[in-house]
């Protein structure tokens, strides 16, 4: 019952905010002046917070409305963040359109850069934030939390994938040099170059050795995320 009463709660939030993101359209359809502050400096990564609290990076945005100097307005694109308005940012010569879906790839995050303020028909200011795509994140990126230089060496010598997850990385289980079987320690895979794929076997190159990166929460469990790596991932910022 409860789970019903949050879906619903969801869906109610998402028409409210598509309603506001239509007028939003409306007042910006009309005489306004505006104006972009930029930040001298990258600011914090743009987060939301989950129904059950947690607090996580936005992945993706989707484009509400495309400006006249190529920039857009978005709101975010998982129904925790729909009422996250933004600016999106085209340093990149970017072309925006209407209903896209712009999301972060692996090893990039939406940082603000700036303040969107413009004044609405009715005089009433009003201000966003400026986004951007940015290489990095944060130290806790999607639960992930990654340490500044790599930590212990790991006694597993390869891994087998178990679960592909959404942001690309790879739940796994080891086998010691000497096992047979993956029965060892469930650890999150890091590698920002690798399409992991259930059921793969993933060994460190001769010479080298998984190493603890940092640590994985999902919200239930946590676990250790391991690379033989000893550069690639994200650092704190």
């Amino acid at each position: 019952m409860k789970k019903i009463w949050v879906y619903l709660l969801g869906v109610l939030t998402g028409i409210i905010v598509t309603i506001g993101a239509f007028f939003v359209l409306y007042i910006l359809g009309g005489d306004r002046t505006s104006d972009i502050t930029f930040f001298d400096e990258p600011g914090k990564v743009i987060t939301a917070q989950t129904f059950t609290g947690e607090t996580i990076s936005v992945k993706g945005f989707e484009v509400f409305q495309v400006l006249d100097d190529g920039a857009a307005l978005a709101t975010g694109n998982e129904l925790y963040a729909r009422d996250l308005v933004v600016l999106l940012w085209n340093d990149d010569g970017a072309s925006y359109y209407d209903s896209q879906e712009v999301t972060a790839p692996r090893g990039k995050c939406f940082r603000q850069i700036g303040v969107f303020k413009y004044q609405a028909k009715n005089g009433n200011d009003k201000a966003v934030p400026v986004v951007a795509l940015m290489e990095g994140g944060s130290n806790n990126v999607d639960g992930m939390s990654f340490y500044d230089e790599p930590g212990e060496v790991m006694s597993d010598k390869s891994y087998k994938v178990t679960r592909v997850l959404d942001t690309g990385v790879a739940l796994a289980r080891g086998k010691s040099e000497y096992g047979s079987l993956y029965y060892g320690l469930e650890v999150v895979l890091w590698d920002n170059e690798a399409d992991f794929y259930d059921d793969q076997i993933v060994k460190a190159p001769n010479g080298q050795s998984f190493r603890k990166v940092g640590i994985y929460k999902d919200g239930r469990n946590t676990y250790p995320i391991v690379s033989y790596k000893r550069s690639g991932f994200p650092r704190k910022q």
